[in-house]
């Protein structure tokens, strides 16, 4: 692969949400070195279909090689939601095809949300991948988060990401071929999508430290939860996270609100901005989607 394994060396992980090690339940497993830097378990397990996988490169960037015979019908992995787990639900998974899946509803009725929906957790319905910026400067460092309430949005060949599971125990989560979908990273649209309003709001303070939420405004969504349009934060910066609180509001933080369309009413929408550094913060519309130019955000 290109990988260098041994003490203090490259290291090459797989999350187990319930794996009780260490005094704790949930925890990551380096397959290359194992927890001695010396018991590596990749020779015997290999690559597993649907599997998500984390890579630590000590010293430089690399390029990895991979081989072996393309998943070309549907495949599934088991996801856990423990009990006193470390991170609750969360578990490590990865688009097992040679394409691009489609994520959302907006890239395709037979999307990665609609066809899971049922077994992800209500309020974390969503797509979380970890996002590092250059240098690991930690600035803007967080979760990536995707939705029904995004425009087409799609995963990548091999990308991996996290999901919440719902149910506790095991539950098995497809990836059917039927989710494959020619994709792009930039907006997607076409004559069968609707005109979603939509905007994003960010906020940065002056040494860069950067979070941002979306709110959508899309026919059908009620001011309650709307699973798979109204996804929970996972704060994975320490030191921010912007977060909208739902108009009828359940007690939890979320990155992305859907709500009903605009109709010339007021809508009031609390927003909440956790910070670990003193200082000036500035809130910006990032992108305006679709909005009549007689309404107003403020």
């Amino acid at each position: 692969m290109g990988l260098t394994s041994g003490t203090d060396n490259d290291q090459f992980y797989r999350w187990e949400e319930s794996l009780d090690w260490g005094d704790n339940i949930g925890n990551w497993v380096d397959i290359l070195n194992g927890p001695n830097g010396n018991d590596p378990t990749m020779a015997t397990e290999g690559f597993v279909a649907c599997e998500g996988y984390a890579i630590n490169y000590i010293t430089t960037d690399k390029t990895l090689s991979l081989s072996g015979v393309p998943y070309t019908s549907n495949q599934s992995i088991n996801i856990t939601r423990t009990t006193n787990s470390t991170s609750i639900g969360n578990n490590l998974v990865g688009n097992p095809f040679c394409s691009t899946i489609a994520a959302n509803s907006n890239a395709d009725a037979n999307s990665f949300l609609s066809t899971n929906s049922d077994v992800l957790d209500a309020t974390y319905s969503g797509i979380y991948a970890w996002n590092e910026q250059a240098s690991y400067q930690g600035n803007r460092d967080d979760y990536t988060t995707i939705s029904n309430s995004d425009a087409a949005k799609y995963i990548e060949a091999g990308q991996g990401f996290i999901v919440c599971a719902k149910n506790s125990g095991s539950t098995s989560l497809p990836f059917n071929t039927n989710m494959r979908k020619h994709g792009t990273a930039t907006f997607y649209k076409n004559s069968e999508q609707e005109e979603v309003s939509r905007f994003y709001m960010s906020v940065e303070n002056d040494e860069g430290l950067y979070n941002e939420i979306l709110i959508a405004f899309i026919e059908g969504m009620a001011n309650g939860l709307d699973i798979s349009y109204d996804v929970g934060k996972l704060k994975g910066n320490p030191d921010i996270a912007l977060y909208s609180v739902l108009v009828e509001d359940n007690g939890s933080d979320f990155i992305h609100q859907a709500l009903p369309p605009l109709s010339g009413n007021i809508t009031e929408v609390k927003i909440g901005l956790d910070i670990n550094q003193a200082g000036n913060y500035t809130f910006k519309i990032k992108e305006l989607e679709n909005f009549d130019k007689i309404i107003t955000i403020k």
